[in-house]
C-alpha cells in the first residue's frame, strides 16, 4: 500500500490503479484472511458455523489490517477489537518465544506428563530450529483424537496471563 501511494504521488501509476491497489490490500485481502481464518479455525479446532461470528471475524480482520505491521500497536488494537466484540481479555501483548518458554516450565511441573506435553516442551525448540509448526500439528492431533472419541489423556491447554 505504501509503494502504491509513493508511485501515485510520483506519477508512476494512475489514480485508478492506486485506488484499485488500495482496495485490494485494504479491504479484499483482509476480508479473505478473516474468512479463511474463521473457516479453517472451525475445521481444525472445532467450533460452530455461526454466521454472526464469521461476519465479526471478517470485519475485525479489515479493521486490524492497517496495524498489522506495528507490533505493539497491533497488539493493543487487536485487544481493543476483542473487547469491543465482547470477547474475553486474556493477553494484551504477544511475546511468542517468552510464552513458549513459560509453557515449557508449566508443562514440566505436571504430575502426569503425556506425549502431547512432551511435544509442547520440545516443539518450541524444534520450531525455532526447523520453522515447522510442530505445536500447531500437536494441537490439531489432540482435537482430532478427542473428536473421534478418544482421549489425549491430560490435554495440555494453552494458558496465558
Amino acid at each position: 500500500m505504501g509503494d502504491s501511494y509513493i508511485s501515485f504521488r510520483h506519477g508512476d501509476i494512475s489514480a485508478e490503479q492506486h485506488y484499485k491497489t488500495m482496495a485490494i490490500y485494504g479491504l479484499v485481502q483482509p476480508a479473505l484472511y478473516g474468512f479463511a481464518s474463521h473457516v479453517l479455525g472451525n475445521l481444525l479446532f472445532g467450533g460452530d458455523d455461526d454466521d454472526d461470528d464469521l461476519l465479526g471475524d471478517v470485519v475485525a480482520a479489515v479493521f486490524q489490517n492497517p496495524f498489522n505491521a506495528m507490533p505493539v500497536i497491533d497488539d493493543i488494537f487487536a485487544t481493543s477489537v476483542r473487547l469491543f466484540r465482547g470477547e474475553g481479555l486474556w493477553k494484551v501483548f504477544s511475546t511468542p518465544i517468552f510464552d513458549d518458554i513459560e509453557a515449557i516450565f508449566r508443562v514440566t511441573q505436571k504430575k502426569n506428563i503425556t506425549f502431547f506435553d512432551v511435544l509442547e516442551s520440545f516443539g518450541t525448540f524444534a520450531e525455532l530450529r526447523t520453522a515447522a509448526p510442530i505445536k500447531t500439528y500437536s494441537r490439531i492431533a489432540e482435537n482430532l483424537i478427542e473428536k473421534m472419541g478418544g482421549s489425549s489423556t491430560g490435554k495440555s491447554k494453552r494458558i496465558t496471563a
